[in-house]
């Protein structure tokens, strides 16, 4: 895989290490402190929910701290995983090509390819409102709302500052590479487009 696919981010389903854990240390607390873990944004964050499990069950901790956090922990992965933190989409994937398993490799394959180039056809031409999707202009829509009750009462100095900190180093919600409430409320303050610091740019999470 590394060979062939040198840049994509190997990342483990949150869902089946949360499942391997509770097999050995079954616990509801350690499945929320776990899940909370895998979705901290700071290394300092993580390391607390850890010692947290620590306290409840030390062995379970032990367990997780001998994964490497790169591979499930939100912080340590190399790039965004845009909220996704399990396999699911894989398993639906799989769920839709269940009837084709027991077919020749070489019609499977074909039946694969005439799936994927429809699904692209479709959303190739479908037709989109902004140059957003529908649940990234949802979302931008519901941050506007947001940032309108912010109050602008900083001189455009300072502004200027907050949003050189926070769009030009792509300080993002969420883990999906959309500027937050509060960056947005900037860029509606400066008159900018907010469709030029969506989607794409590499850097941290928004912490404000």
């Amino acid at each position: 895989m590394a060979s062939e696919l040198p840049y994509a981010t190997h990342a483990y389903c949150c869902q089946h290490l949360c499942e391997n854990l509770m097999k050995l240390h079954p616990g509801g607390e350690v499945r929320k402190l776990l899940w909370q873990a895998a979705r901290a944004f700071s290394k300092a964050k993580f390391q607390a929910y850890i010692e947290a499990i620590h306290k409840i069950y030390p062995a379970a901790a032990q367990y997780l701290k001998e994964i490497s956090a790169q591979y499930w922990a939100n912080y340590a992965v190399p790039t965004s995983r845009y909220g996704h933190l399990t396999s699911n989409i894989v398993e639906s994937v799989n769920s839709l090509w269940l009837d084709i398993r027991s077919l020749p490799i070489l019609i499977a394959l074909q039946i694969i390819w005439h799936s994927m180039m429809e699904k692209f056809y479709i959303r190739r031409t479908r037709n989109f409102q902004s140059e957003l999707t529908e649940y990234a202009q949802n979302y931008v829509n519901t941050q506007c709302d947001q940032s309108r009750r912010y109050l602008q009462y900083l001189v455009r100095r300072l502004l200027l500052l907050f949003l050189k900190l926070i769009l030009y180093k792509a300080y993002m919600r969420e883990d999906i590479q959309i500027p937050c409430s509060h960056a947005l409320a900037v860029i509606r303050d400066f008159k900018y487009s907010i469709n030029d610091y969506e989607i794409g740019r590499e850097g941290g999470k928004c912490t404000a």
